[in-house]
């Protein structure tokens, strides 16, 4: 059920995209990598219309896990996780709107954002450690934040609202955090 989900937005997405074919809009395509100490992603951003864009990013991080013996014997497991989202992204209010109809400053500006969002378990050596980490997850929300685009290079974003976690039926909260560098375009139009 959850995979379906999944798979029936991408669908959906993938088919407003191909036809969503707007030159006159000031927001612009763009690439993004963000980069963590433990993991990184790639982020690719598409104008619908003048106002809206889709979203996807995929997204991997290792994280650690360890107990310390008694007997002076550390144990330890890895855990590779791996992210996917569709973001449908509605721009009220943008920074450094140009009235001569220049291409915005990289999709910079305040959104509202509705989310479907996958995690999944790439791989688990537990070989010392139990770590039972159930990361197969599905949840959609809605929610608001802000992109930031600095020396036309740097992305900061950040978003958080409410959604449901389809493994339970809980509600809870859906976030968002960028810190990337544009990959594209790559100068400034």
């Amino acid at each position: 059920m959850k995979k379906s989900i999944v798979i029936c937005f991408l669908i959906f997405a993938i088919s407003t995209i191909s036809f969503a074919q707007n030159n006159a809009t000031p927001l612009q395509e763009s690439w993004t990598i963000s980069l963590w100490p433990i993991g990184a992603g790639i982020i690719g951003e598409f104008p619908l219309s003048d106002k809206s864009t889709f979203k996807a990013e995929a997204f991997g991080l290792v994280t650690f896990a360890g107990t310390s013996q008694s007997n002076q014997e550390n144990e330890y497991s890895t855990i590779g996780l791996g992210f996917v989202n569709a973001n449908y992204r509605y721009y009220y209010k943008f920074k450094n709107s140009n009235r001569k109809g220049k291409p915005l400053l990289y999709n910079s500006g305040n959104y509202f954002f509705g989310r479907v969002a996958s995690s999944f378990l790439l791989f688990e050596t537990n070989d010392l450690v139990d770590v039972n980490f159930d990361s197969n997850t599905v949840t959609a929300g809605v929610g608001w934040g802000i992109q930031r685009m600095y020396q036309n290079r740097f992305v900061f974003a950040i978003g958080i609202g409410p959604a449901v976690d389809f493994n339970d039926m809980s509600l809870t909260l859906i976030s968002e955090f960028t810190i990337g560098i544009r990959l594209k375009p790559a100068k400034e139009q």
